[in-house]
């Protein structure tokens, strides 16, 4: 990213910097005053600094612990961020023209900030952002110009998706298209996508989501999927994401697993007649709801489902009459099969492993390989297959609460 020539104030406003502009209030030295606006939540980030309108320059700023430290320098100026002090030399300022242009005066010449008298960010567009953000971006404009062209800082995946979305609002293209191509390749890469934590994926996704990049959306909430799948990560995270970006799959089997999860720490009453039932904390009254009608669902799904042995499909190389013989045969192995110890030994309402197990249970069956036609008894094994396979696709449909 070149350093940029002196100019005059205008030549280093963007466009959208003139509607910025008329959103601040200015006193007499020329300094934003305080003018609180109300936010889209999608601009939060999940950080433990609260609301990002929290922490307004009065007086009692704190100094940030990583871009403030030791005295000022003649070549810095100072920022402060909804109450933390961020020191940034002329060379980072040269890369952010829009934040330049804040401190130039009217004759087109620098004009230091100071501890006692920093630059008070108070726009909407700047309330937009985190100090999580904001401090990203501080780290992004100190960083070498050699490093911004490595294209794989994995060790920074975190401070690199806080800092994708304040790019757009401080018209930064160059670090913004950087950024999107560091995030393309964080998701093809299969061994950091397996490393990263649920707090990663939800911060992958919100920033895909909000970035509208839809290859990205679309990978990071498949690698989730499986994550949540194979139980290698919690499930609570990935269910509150997925109903906030609306991501189907990802939504029905962060559910289901949550439930299955549940299902297993549910203790009993003294008399051993109850269940108590505990949910988690961080779910809401509606999500429990939903669970609980999933359950309901699940349950009543496989209690029709292994009453109602599937069709056995005839082969080609098998008569009508023999088929009738594999169709009885099917029927008889199906109806004992549901009774087996094993297959009990799982809850009504896991429905993905009581039909794997029940497709293992009929592919070793005996008596299925000596009465049952072998190209019958394939078929019919492989419709039990692709029956798991549309109730996995189709989870989300049973966690949609009352109508």
């Amino acid at each position: 990213m070149p350093n940029l020539p002196d100019r005059r104030k205008e030549d280093f406003r963007p466009s959208y910097m003139d509607r910025s502009m008329r959103d601040l209030d200015w006193d007499e030295r020329g300094r934003g005053s305080r003018k609180r606006q109300r936010m889209d939540d999608d601009y939060y980030d999940n950080t433990s600094e609260g609301n990002p309108l929290d922490g307004e320059c009065d007086g009692h700023n704190v100094k940030d612990k990583e871009f403030y430290s030791g005295p000022q320098e003649a070549n810095e100026s100072v920022f402060c961020f909804k109450g933390v002090l961020f020191k940034l030399s002329d060379s980072a300022l040269k890369r952010c023209p829009s934040l330049m242009t804040l401190l130039l005066n009217e004759d087109g010449q620098l004009q230091r900030t100071t501890d006692d008298e920093p630059l008070c960010m108070h726009s909407r567009a700047h309330l937009q952002c985190t100090r999580a953000s904001f401090r990203a971006l501080v780290w992004a404009l100190h960083t070498p110009e050699e490093r911004l062209r490595d294209p794989q800082p994995y060790a920074d995946t975190d401070r690199i998706l806080t800092l994708a979305p304040i790019c757009t609002v401080f018209g930064l293209d160059i670090l913004h298209n950087w950024v999107l191509g560091i995030i393309k390749n964080i998701v093809a890469d299969d061994v950091l996508m397996d490393s990263c934590a649920s707090a990663t994926l939800q911060k992958l996704i919100q920033v895909a989501s909000r970035l509208n990049l839809a290859d990205v959306l679309s990978t990071a909430a498949s690698k989730w999927y499986n994550r949540i799948l194979t139980k290698k990560e919690g499930s609570i995270v990935a269910l509150q994401t997925a109903e906030k970006y609306n991501l189907d799959d990802l939504r029905g089997i962060a559910y289901y697993v949550h439930l299955q999860d549940m299902l297993d720490r549910q203790t009993a009453s003294k008399d051993g007649i109850a269940t108590e039932l505990k949910a988690d904390d961080k779910l809401s009254s509606a999500q429990v709801m939903r669970l609980l009608s999933g359950y309901w669902s699940l349950v009543s799904f496989w209690e029709r489902f292994r009453m109602a042995p599937l069709e056995l499909p005839r082969a080609p190389d098998c008569s009508e009459a023999g088929h009738k013989k594999c169709s009885t045969t099917w029927v008889r192995r199906w109806n004992s099969a549901i009774g087996w110890r094993r297959i009990l030994s799982y809850n009504s309402a896991d429905a993905l492993n009581l039909i794997s197990c029940l497709r293992d249970q009929l592919s070793n069956d005996d008596d299925l390989k000596l009465n049952v036609n072998p190209s019958c008894r394939l078929a019919g094994l492989t419709a039990l297959k692709t029956k798991g396979e549309d109730v996995k696709k189709n989870l989300r449909s049973h966690f949609v609460a009352c109508r």
